[in-house]
């Protein structure tokens, strides 16, 4: 079984579209006892803080609410989000999560199949490791 610290996973700050953390936990482009998905933690800032509104064309993804609420976007669709809150972005249909509150929103993110390995460069390139254990 592996087995990683989310401190201690490498992170990187992205602008673009809204101010947001991103670590790629497993991923079988860097872990190769990883199958066919790709799990990535995302930390939206309090008060607006956003994934912005985008489609994913090679995948579906799965994204669990751990903190924060909010609002989310599914096509035309608008609906509340709150922790423990679970959605379904299908391939090519366009979504957005928006963080209301006042605390960091933390998404996990499940890929399927995998990202593509160009925005697993782009997300892991610049990464570095920001947190530490208490």
């Amino acid at each position: 079984m592996a087995v990683k610290r989310i401190w201690e996973v490498p992170s990187v700050h992205m602008e673009s579209p809204m101010p947001r953390n991103m670590q790629i936990v497993f991923t079988p482009q860097k872990d190769a006892e990883v199958g066919d998905l790709s799990l990535l933690v995302v930390n939206l800032y309090p008060h607006g803080g956003s994934t912005g509104l985008h489609i994913h064309a090679e995948g579906d993804e799965m994204i669990f609410i751990d903190s924060g609420y909010g609002e989310g976007v599914d096509g035309d669709k608008k609906f509340e989000i709150r922790p423990d809150t679970v959605l379904y972005a299908k391939q090519g249909v366009t979504h957005c999560i928006t963080n209301h509150s006042d605390q960091t929103m933390r998404l996990i993110c499940v890929f399927c199949p995998k990202m593509p390995d160009e925005r697993v460069r782009l997300l892991t390139e610049t990464a570095t490791v920001k947190f530490k254990p208490i």
